[in-house]
């Protein structure tokens, strides 16, 4: 738990966000392919990501996550809509293996909420879900996998946390702080004022 009051030999509310926020964020769109999806689980090890919808008219949302040091065009473009668990995209990876296909792939919240899952089931389900981020079968007896899995587009949209907070870039540090001990957060998203993610606070 985090001691109510925060303890620094300086005062917390002169500085701001931006200059905490750890940046740049690795960010995911809500439409994506399943590779890259679990590409990003790979090579990151982050607990949450925050998700983005392309906010350009003239193009259509792109497929690939921000995990290059430089943002492309693409990310300046997108605007910030809610954050998604890191749980929550291995179970629906791991399901989308065990059905071949995204297609019509709904997961309900009791199976996505480690809380209501049977802690045997969860532990198996856990080494299935490693197995699959390195490239082997989830069990000895599971079915090849379908052409094409890889390549096909997952929805995000309902697994998004529409209500994660976010703060502007100018919020102070000491602000952010209360709302971490009180809310009990486990990340803050950073924006500009165009709702642009700019970084993202994680507690530690």
């Amino acid at each position: 738990f985090l001691p109510r009051e925060p303890v620094s030999s300086i005062s917390l509310e002169l500085l701001q966000a931006r200059h905490v926020m750890a940046s740049p964020v690795v960010t995911l769109y809500q439409k994506m392919e399943l590779g890259e999806i679990r590409d990003v689980l790979r090579s990151t090890r982050h607990n949450g990501f925050p998700v983005v919808v392309s906010s350009s008219i003239s193009s259509t949302a792109p497929t690939s996550s921000s995990l290059s040091a430089t943002p492309t065009d693409d990310i300046h473009h997108a605007v910030f809509v809610g954050l998604v668990a890191r749980e929550h995209l291995l179970r629906l990876l791991l399901e989308a293996v065990r059905r071949g296909t995204c297609e019509h792939l709904e997961v309900p919240y009791s199976e996505l909420n480690h809380d209501m899952v049977d802690p045997g089931a969860l532990a198996a389900e856990e080494e299935q879900q490693m197995a699959i981020l390195e490239g082997r079968p989830p069990t000895p007896q599971h079915f090849p996998e379908a052409p094409g899995l890889w390549d096909e587009i997952l929805d995000l949209t309902p697994y998004v946390n529409m209500s994660a907070h976010r703060v502007p870039e100018t919020f102070s540090v000491e602000r952010a702080y209360v709302l971490f001990s009180t809310m009990g957060l486990r990340h803050l998203v950073v924006v500009d004022e165009k709702n642009r993610v700019r970084g993202i606070i994680t507690r530690k």
